[in-house]
């Protein structure tokens, strides 16, 4: 809810509400005279399904709705530009503008399924939350502040409303308890900080308003109860400017996971307090599946007493960007499948540690390696590097000094370290890439363990084939991982395990791959 209100605070004047009202049939024409306002909405005078929205700057139309059967087909021209409070209404609506060929800009619904109907009902609520803005803009000018009120108002309506149909349903014994809690809340509703807020009155009846709102100086307040669980669209701005912007991924970079329509619609109307939240809203079994994993990548642990996903510290920041992005970076992203103790056992008994040793594990994961390797040589001796930022607060957590998420790519190599033991990402040539730029952190005499994949072994490309001879050249130490290992951790991949001693006598320039970020462009199974 919190990314509508955001949208809807940006929307000064009810106008651009009420002309996209009207461009749903069954209601009126928003036809007034520009010289009084900026927009009205009128229907076509050739075509009897579709409306025409005009602005004060432009004789052309800036929108076209066009109703084709139970949907509703929103285009707009670049002059919608300038319309930038309608553009925020259809976002917060669901709608996404989509740059067309023709220059034109279609509007489509995030959810492909919703219908006109659906929209309208979305519209709906939209002006009961901007009216409550509004109201609550008299009193609270920082915009932040008055969308935290608003959600505490909108949340304890739909919680009295919940009630309000369950009574109606011949239920209200199961929920005397209940019922007692949100009276007592009503009637301390200086509790909830909501500025100028001088009282709440509560309606039973399951309607539609069932509570009414108390302001000072100011008419009673009907409070409708609204429940925004639909993600949010991209206004027309923001989508113009993202399609001038080149993708910045390289080869080896993590990209995230689109989060579904459906879960970012709950995301959106979350309950967060503290470090508790709560979904609100009774879920399918298998969206509730989807909406718990999210909730558990980042952090996330469900408490069956409190009836919540607890977080070590308040998760609204990430939940916030999660809803903003449509997008999570996942474990499978960042390919995090942890080193069970028979292979960190095979690994440890390659690299031959030693007490007074440095050595680093990147891509350090959990820490399993590491934490094995610190056993003998001592924490502040072992140097690990994170990309996954869950991962990296569990390094921290454990004593390991990391400034946050780096990738170790992108670490400038000096050979100093005494061993390198690891357990990398495997796809598209990454575990070779990793393992190329590890052997610059080793000295002269010191000894790399890497667990890697077969791919370089049985692939007839150019990489593989380099990586071999790379092995054979430095007398490699290749033997297999038993098949099943890693599958308490998730996955089956065939792995092998390389032990590498750096030779005394080779100078850096011989192992390091010149330009190492050009090279490893080229590597690709």
């Amino acid at each position: 809810m919190k990314q509508h209100l955001k949208l809807l605070q940006s929307v000064s004047n009810i106008d651009a509400i009420l002309a996209v009202e009207s461009i749903f049939q069954w209601a009126g024409e928003f036809n007034i005279d520009l010289s009084f306002g900026t927009l009205r909405t009128i229907q076509s005078t050739s075509v009897e399904t579709i409306r025409h929205m005009y602005d004060a700057c432009s004789p052309d139309p800036i929108l076209i709705a066009n109703h084709t059967g139970d949907k509703l087909v929103i285009t707009a021209t670049e002059q919608i530009r300038h319309a930038n409070q309608v553009g925020h209404v259809l976002a917060a609506m669901g709608l996404k503008a989509i740059s067309c060929a023709n220059g034109q800009i279609l509007f489509e619904p995030v959810d492909r399924a919703v219908d006109a109907e659906v929209l309208h009902g979305r519209l709906q609520n939209i002006d009961s939350v901007w009216i409550l803005l509004r109201r609550l803009a008299h009193f609270e000018p920082d915009t932040v502040k008055a969308s935290a009120a608003a959600i505490t108002l909108f949340q304890f309506a739909q919680a009295w409303a919940n009630l309000c149909v369950q009574t109606v349903n011949g239920r209200n014994a199961l929920n005397e308890k209940v019922e007692k809690a949100l009276v007592s809340q009503a009637n301390d509703f200086h509790q909830w900080g909501v500025p100028g807020l001088t009282g709440v009155t509560l309606l039973y009846d399951p309607r539609g308003s069932t509570t009414v709102l108390l302001f000072e100086g100011h008419h009673p307040m009907l409070l409708a109860s609204v429940k925004m669980d639909w993600a949010v669209g991209q206004p027309v701005q923001a989508v113009l400017a993202q399609a001038n912007k080149k993708s910045t991924f390289g080869k080896f970079d993590v990209r995230p996971t689109r989060i579904p329509v459906d879960v970012q619609g709950v995301l959106n109307g979350l309950s967060v307090v503290d470090n508790e939240v709560k979904i609100v809203s009774r879920l399918a079994p298998k969206l509730y599946a989807k909406v718990n994993d999210v909730l558990n990548t980042i952090g996330g642990k469900w408490n069956t007493h409190r009836q919540a996903h607890v977080f070590t510290e308040n998760p609204q920041s990430m939940i916030d960007e999660l809803i903003a992005n449509g997008e999570i970076f996942t474990f499978k992203d960042f390919e995090f499948f942890y080193t069970p103790r028979a292979v960190i056992q095979l690994v440890m008994a390659k690299a031959g540690i030693r007490p007074g040793m440095r050595g680093m594990e990147p891509n350090a994961g959990g820490g399993a390696l590491a934490m094995a390797a610190a056993e003998i040589v001592g924490k502040d001796n072992m140097t690990c590097y994170e990309l996954m930022p869950q991962n990296v607060k569990k390094l921290q957590a454990l004593g390991f000094a990391l400034e946050g998420p780096q990738d170790f790519l992108s670490v400038e190599a000096i050979p100093s370290l005494d061993f390198v033991i690891m357990n990398p990402p495997f796809s598209a040539g990454r575990d070779v890439a990793h393992i190329r730029h590890a052997m610059g952190f080793v000295k002269a005499g010191g000894k790399l363990v890497a667990i890697a994949s077969t791919q370089w072994r049985d692939h007839d490309t150019r990489p593989a084939h380099s990586f071999r001879e790379y092995l054979a050249s430095m007398n490699a130490d290749v033997q297999d991982i038993a098949p099943g290992a890693f599958r308490e951790a998730g996955t089956d991949v065939p792995t092998t395990l390389i032990t590498i001693t750096k030779p005394i006598g080779v100078v850096k320039k011989v192992i390091h791959v010149p330009s190492v970020r050009e090279h490893l462009q080229e590597m690709l199974f």
